[in-house]
């Protein structure tokens, strides 16, 4: 068993799992406010039989400084990441949040690179089902959190205010009860946001519409939230394909933490049956 960095494109890349290059990789990509380590119970309960690789996003790590990326230069990570760990075989995608949304324009723009997706708390959220079947508290809600993050963002990046952006970033992040450890909080966290909202480098305006799984999927959703990111038609057609699955759990948004052992016997099983690799 090993546990390796590599870097690709300059950002530090954690490897765990066998030794052996023929081990199947599973991909895993963090959302907001979050870091690689976000991952670690999966990692724990898959590297017996599994390379799980995982990094934090440019601009979302408090140790390295980075200018801001935009939608191509993120996918265009993914994929180096991805033919630097397995460049011949296809490979799994797990997602979360922001996660979720690059990891579906991957999914969009190298189909074939990818074998199985695990996807968490976001599905459809570019198709227009969700919003329509959002109430108007619901909606109001979700933009209002997302315009103060972009806001943060403008605050730190454009005004040269960061250490009041940082803060304001870290208590958004304890009222919505997120798990992290704050000093690994930044306002870089928040361009996500101010694309989405200000059409920041670009925006999502390039962005694929995601309208139901091209991929087999396992798909977890929390069922203790103010909303959902995911339309009743997506979980509909998640469970319409033979090979794909989604999960409703009594947990928040952060399930793979507070229901580590589902997500993860459910991971396993998705996942198929491989023996442990000896090294």
């Amino acid at each position: 068993m090993i546990s390796n960095k590599i870097s690709v494109l300059g950002t530090e890349v954690l490897v765990d799992g066998p030794e052996s290059a023929d081990a199947p990789l599973v991909l895993m990509l963090h959302g907001w406010p979050d870091t690689r380590a976000l991952w670690q119970l999966q990692v724990e309960a898959l590297k017996g039989s599994h390379r799980c690789a995982r990094f934090t996003w440019p601009g979302f790590d408090s140790n390295v400084p980075a200018e801001p990326r935009g939608l191509d230069e993120f996918v265009a990570l993914v994929d180096a990441v991805g033919n630097a760990l397995s460049p011949k075989t296809p490979f799994v995608l797990c997602l979360h949040d922001w996660g979720c949304i690059y990891g579906y324009e991957y999914l969009a723009r190298y189909p074939q690179r990818v074998s199985k997706v695990v996807a968490m708390d976001i599905g459809d959220y570019n198709s227009g089902a969700l919003v329509a079947s959002m109430p108007l508290s619901a909606k109001l809600a979700a933009a209002a959190y997302q315009l103060v993050l972009a806001l943060v963002w403008v605050l730190g990046q454009k005004l040269g205010l960061g250490s009041i952006a940082n803060a304001l970033t870290r208590a958004l992040a304890k009222f919505m009860k997120a798990p992290g450890a704050a000093q690994s909080m930044v306002y870089g966290m928040n361009l996500p946001y101010a694309m989405t909202w200000f059409g920041t480098l670009g925006g999502f305006k390039k962005a694929t519409k995601v309208r139901e799984p091209s991929h087999p999927m396992l798909y977890f959703h929390g069922q203790h939230k103010p909303f959902q990111f995911q339309s009743p038609r997506w979980l509909a057609a998640v469970n319409a394909r033979a090979d794909s699955k989604a999960v409703s759990l009594d947990t928040g948004h952060w399930m793979m933490l507070k229901r580590a052992d589902v997500v993860n016997a459910e991971m396993r099983a998705f996942l198929g049956a491989i023996p442990k690799i000896s090294n």
